[in-house]
């Protein structure tokens, strides 16, 4: 092997492991950054979670107030049929 050949297997090598280290780098920043975005929705969904009692309480309460006493006889109906079996 002439000196030429070993200089260019040595470059080939190196740039190989630099590449390889770079690709690890990268790949764990991208595990990181998934693992943050993770948590942050996460706790969106337990706040959502939280809130959607008192906000299905009032679109509840304004769909009353806007139709009525039908609105909430039509709610206790389809908790019936619901409740007979799968409604498909």
């Amino acid at each position: 092997m002439s000196g030429l050949e070993v200089v260019a297997l040595v470059v080939g090598i190196v740039s190989a492991f630099s590449g390889t280290a770079s690709f690890l780098r990268e790949l764990k920043k991208k595990k990181k950054d998934e693992s943050s975005n993770k948590s942050a929705r996460i706790q969106r969904l337990q706040k959502a979670v939280e809130l959607a009692p008192p906000e299905i309480q009032q679109e509840y309460d304004d769909d009353f107030a806007r139709i009525g006493r039908r609105f909430a006889v039509g709610d206790g109906e389809i908790h019936i049929l619901q409740a007979s079996g799968p409604l498909y």
